[in-house]
């Protein structure tokens, strides 16, 4: 599948994207461990999924509804390397925009 690269995870991406029930992927590379928290926020009538994927294209987490919402929200420890995440809607046939939000947190020394 096309993907767009979003680079270096350095500390948090916002962008908002159109999607349908085909996915939209991205990768991004991660420079250390940590934690990372996806959120994808529906606007309108969305209903956003997402799946995370590691660089061998092993899945780690997929999230649809979050907290009793329809936005969906990937939470997990990661290591140092490059990372595939897929968004698209609940609905075949849906479309609508999409807020992404990413954040990368360090472990304190």
């Amino acid at each position: 599948h096309p993907y767009t690269d979003l680079g270096i995870l350095q500390n948090s991406l916002v962008t908002d994207v159109q999607v349908d029930s085909d996915a939209i992927w991205y990768s991004f590379t991660v420079p250390e461990g940590g934690l990372i928290l996806i959120n994808a926020i529906g606007v309108g009538n969305s209903d956003p999924i997402i799946t995370l994927f590691d660089r061998l294209g092993r899945l780690i987490e997929r999230n649809d509804d979050f907290g009793g919402t329809f936005d969906a929200q990937i939470a997990t420890q990661v290591s140092r390397g490059q990372y595939v995440l897929g968004i698209s809607q609940y609905s075949t046939g849906s479309t609508g925009m999409i807020r992404l939000a990413m954040e990368r947190y360090v472990p304190a020394e």
